[in-house]
C-alpha cells in the first residue's frame, strides 16, 4: 500500500498564465478537455466550479483571442484547473476545476492568479464573472466578488442566468 500526503502538504501545484494562442499543445489538450467535461450542458451536482461560469454562445462571439489570457493550476504535468479571462472586458469564463483537485485550494489559487494578474497589468478596473449555481455564487462572494444584479431567471435545470458578479481592483 502507498501513503499519500493529503492536498495540504502538495507543493508541486502551480499557476501558469499565457495568451491562448502560447499556450503549450499538451496543456490546449488539457484544457481543452476539462471544458468539454465540466462545462457542457446538463453537467451533475458533481461539478461545483464547471457550471459556475460558462457562458452563452452569444458571449463567446464577442471574445477576442488577442486578449485572452488562459489561466492554469498544474500538479505535475496534470492540468487541475483552468480559466479564461479577456484583459479587455475584464471577463472571465470557463472556469474549471478537476473534482479531485477541489479540496485541494486550486479554485482559490487560479482565481488568486487572475485577480494578481489584472492589477498588475492595468488593463482593467474589475473582473466580471456569470456564476450559473448558487454554489457558484457563493464561492465568488468568498473570493471577493460582489453581485452587480441578482434580476436572473431560473431554469428548468436549476440554473440561473444574467447574475452578475464582479470584483473591483
Amino acid at each position: 500500500s502507498y501513503l499519500m500526503p493529503n492536498d495540504n502538504f502538495l507543493l508541486d501545484a502551480e499557476v501558469a498564465i499565457a495568451f491562448s494562442d502560447e499556450v503549450q499543445p499538451h496543456v490546449q489538450e488539457q484544457t481543452g478537455a476539462l471544458r468539454s467535461l465540466y462545462l457542457s450542458k446538463g453537467v451533475g451536482s458533481n461539478s461545483f466550479i464547471a457550471d459556475m461560469n460558462h457562458l452563452d454562445v452569444t458571449d463567446a462571439a464577442d471574445r477576442d483571442a488577442s486578449n485572452e489570457l488562459t489561466v492554469v493550476v498544474n500538479r505535475g504535468l496534470q492540468v487541475v484547473g483552468c480559466a479564461s479571462l479577456d484583459e479587455k472586458t475584464g471577463r472571465l469564463s470557463d472556469v474549471v476545476v478537476r473534482p479531485s483537485a477541489r479540496r485541494s485550494q486550486a479554485a482559490e489559487s487560479l482565481i488568486e492568479a487572475v485577480k494578481s494578474h489584472a492589477r498588475q497589468s492595468q488593463k482593467v478596473e474589475k473582473i466580471v464573472v456569470q456564476p450559473k449555481t448558487d454554489e457558484g455564487r457563493a464561492f465568488f462572494k468568498k473570493m471577493g466578488f460582489e453581485f452587480v444584479n441578482d434580476v436572473g431567471q431560473y431554469s428548468e435545470d436549476g440554473t440561473c442566468e444574467n447574475i452578475r458578479m464582479e470584483c473591483k481592483l
